[in-house]
């Protein structure tokens, strides 16, 4: 009797094309897969987490906003004539170092400063009275007019400031030098180029004869006027 011998066109175990080696593939294929969806589900889970925060955090702003109606930083009407009280244009130019007749001290100073004492609201960027500016903002254009430019220094009180100004004091304060700002561009013809904005924050607090911090004063901004150079 002939020896069997083996099909010559079956395949090793094993080898390519053998039920083993199709087996294996198989569960290759259906483990990526699986590690595929595990992270796609992951990344699902993760942007829709992402959208519940941003909507939670939009959810309590708008509480906040309705807890604390805030106006935005920007004057809109023009100012009212000016309620006579404070320095007067010619004070304002003569202490910015302009050539005023009034009584200032700060003609001298290459770059003096002047206090800007109009009160601003509490945790806001908005002016109490528009008029306050009426004074400053004469001042200003005619200084602009002899080749003078501005900085202006927003300050606050000590009061850590609400999220509408991310807590922080520094960002308030430049949104009040903003306020006045766009206020002297808009009504008086001193162009946004020729004034520049900073913030101290709460670093520049004014104090009462007491000791006492001012809270009132010390919400304000400090105008610094450069004059031209010779």
């Amino acid at each position: 009797m002939p020896l069997a011998t083996p099909d010559s066109n079956a395949p090793v175990p094993g080898a390519p094309g053998s039920p083993e080696y199709i087996a294996q593939r198989q569960k290759e294929v259906e483990e990526q897969f699986e590690r595929q969806r595990k992270i796609n589900e992951d990344a699902i889970n993760a942007w829709d987490e992402a959208q519940r925060q941003r909507a939670r955090q939009r959810q309590q702003e708008a509480e906040e906003a309705a807890r604390n109606p805030l106006p935005l930083p920007v004057i809109t009407p023009a100012p009212a004539t000016g309620t006579g009280t404070g320095p007067s244009t010619e004070d304002i130019v003569t202490d910015l170092g302009g050539s005023g007749t009034g009584t200032g001290a700060g003609g001298g100073n290459t770059s003096p400063e002047v206090n800007f004492n109009a009160q601003y609201r509490v945790n806001s960027a908005d002016l109490r009275n528009p008029a306050d500016v009426v004074p400053l903002g004469n001042a200003m254009r005619r200084l602009y007019e002899q080749g003078y430019r501005f900085n202006l220094e927003g300050n606050t009180s000590p009061e850590t400031p609400s999220a509408r100004w991310q807590n922080d004091n520094y960002v308030l304060g430049l949104a009040r030098a903003r306020t006045l700002q766009h206020t002297i561009a808009t009504f008086y013809g001193v162009p946004l180029d020729a004034i520049t904005i900073s913030s101290a924050g709460a670093s520049r607090l004014i104090y009462n004869p007491s000791g006492g911090v001012n809270y009132d004063a010390s919400r304000r901004v400090i105008i610094t006027a450069v004059p031209p150079k010779k």
